[in-house]
């Protein structure tokens, strides 16, 4: 079993590969090659994939020979994969191992060979994606044929290429996904290209491992939490791979009906509630923004005109309530719920409250908004995020009873915020708010109220220092003009 030091090293190895592959740092070919070694030997090919288990081939070696080869032979190895590889010297061969699992199985119409052909296309597409710099496609077209191994079934890709080595190599990929279309079994075989390979002893020696692979499971609750927090694998294995709503929709429904699963399993447990939390108010996917456009999701590269919407901002509300209630220990969180590159870490406090707040303010229930934040404020009152929160509540509440004329109401919760304890420090945040309470009071017919806002704003503005000084210049031309006209009224 992967432990969490392993994941640590693997995403070491991810940094340290992208940084030498292309940063081009100053370190010669011989040296690069060599650290590359150590770490894919240390790092990489142990036979201790989470879902697969595995024999090594005899007369192979652990680790790649060539990370230069690797990374054009298999360039989905920069994904976040649970991998082995293995390396034949003399032949010149290698073998990649993968497991990843697999959700948004209705986008697939539920069928393995669905996978199997979207996989032949996102491999093509990286092959081209590479093209300049470390690969050319020698057949355009992407075999795809089913081949039956050890009593399993096998779609097997095939492909030549010419490498960054200038060398033309053929490269197999054997894909088992079984008919429930959960898991993605990946064995890859790359061996320079020439006539026999599939009577080659190397490729035999590839067959005899894949015939006698086995699978292993989680505990059922863990399963889950792996499965999801690994299930962006097949965007970032696709390099800008443009996913419809769809997909995105069907990923996420299958994730939160797993995670509804789990959460019956440990009723005590705080994990999946979190990992809903996640799932009901993720606004973005992918570097695209998922948005809801005449009430359906779309995915867009231009979020203008459109507002990001949560999926499902009551369900995180709900989920957000119920953690704040079980408080449990978030500093121990599960060693299944990693994701790449993030902190292996347990939630705060805070986060919770601020969901709430966000979403409440999404769903327009400012007062219920303005009470969780203010509970947050008296719990956590060094948070200067949650004070910022509570502020922006108050300024969209009182925008919102401006514009059904109820000045008074807008009044008072401007005098709230700016008199509460932490108040920005910010003199533009300052500003603006005793412009925008002058307003109300002028609005209001309170003369003297809106002549003392406006002479505050302008104080603030002559002793500030985050105005440049043709932008002070020309505030303070404006507030003394607003001040004037009022004054001659």
């Amino acid at each position: 079993m992967v432990n969490k030091n392993f994941v640590k090293k693997v995403f070491l190895f991810f940094l340290l590969l992208t940084t030498t592959t292309f940063m081009a740092c100053n370190l010669s070919e011989e040296q690069v090659s060599k650290i590359m070694n150590e770490s894919g030997r240390d790092y990489l090919s142990r036979n201790a994939l989470i879902h697969t288990s595995i024999s090594e081939p005899k007369g192979w070696k652990l680790g790649p020979e060539n990370t230069h080869q690797i990374m054009s032979d298999f360039p989905f190895v920069m994904s976040k994969w649970d991998f082995a590889i293995f390396s034949h010297p003399s032949s010149r061969s290698s073998i990649f191992v993968s497991y990843k699992p697999i959700l948004g199985k209705s986008y697939f119409s539920g069928g393995p060979k669905n996978v199997a052909e979207w996989f032949k296309e996102t491999h093509l597409k990286i092959y081209k994606t590479y093209k300049e710099k470390w690969i050319e496609v020698v057949d355009g077209s992407v075999d795809l044929y089913t081949k039956e191994i050890g009593g399993k079934p096998f779609y097997v890709i095939k492909n030549e290429i010419f490498t960054n080595l200038k060398e033309k190599r053929a490269v197999y990929i054997f894909l088992h996904i079984p008919e429930d279309v959960k898991s993605l079994y990946m064995f890859s075989f790359s061996t320079p290209a020439k006539k026999g390979i599939e009577e080659s002893q190397p490729f035999q020696d590839f067959l005899e491992m894949v015939s006698g692979y086995k699978t292993k499971q989680l505990e059922p609750y863990d399963e889950v939490l792996y499965r999801n927090s690994t299930k962006l694998w097949m965007a970032n294995f696709e390099y800008n791979f443009y996913m419809d709503a769809k997909w995105h929709k069907a990923i996420i429904d299958e994730s939160i009906e797993e995670l509804k699963k789990a959460a019956t399993l440990r009723p005590n447990a705080w994990e999946p509630h979190y990992l809903l939390i996640e799932e009901y108010t993720k606004g973005s996917f992918l570097g695209y923004t998922v948005m809801v456009v005449e009430g359906k999701p779309k995915v867009l590269t231009n979020i203008w005109p459109y507002s990001p919407q949560p999926i499902n901002a009551d369900a995180a509300i709900e989920e957000c309530k119920y953690l704040i209630n079980l408080n449990p220990d978030f500093r121990h969180p599960s060693k299944w719920m990693f994701g790449f590159g993030q902190e292996e870490k347990g939630p705060e406090l805070k986060s919770l409250y601020s969901t709430i707040g966000r979403m409440l303010n999404e769903l327009k229930k400012y007062d219920e908004a303005i009470t969780y934040l203010e509970e947050s404020v008296k719990k956590l009152p060094s948070d200067s995020l949650l004070a910022g929160e509570l502020e922006a509540c108050y300024r969209q509440r009182a925008k919102t009873k401006a514009q059904k004329e109820d000045y008074d109401g807008a009044i008072q919760d401007y005098k709230i915020l700016m008199s509460a304890r932490g108040y920005s420090h910010d003199d533009r945040v300052q500003y603006a708010d005793y412009w925008v309470l002058a307003g109300f009071y002028i609005k209001r017919g309170m003369k003297k109220e809106a002549l003392e806002a406006y002479s505050k704003a302008l104080e603030i503005v002559k002793k500030g220092k985050s105005f440049s000084r043709l932008e002070r210049e020309n505030t303070i031309n404006g507030l003394e003009t607003k001040i004037k006209e009022l004054q001659k009224q």
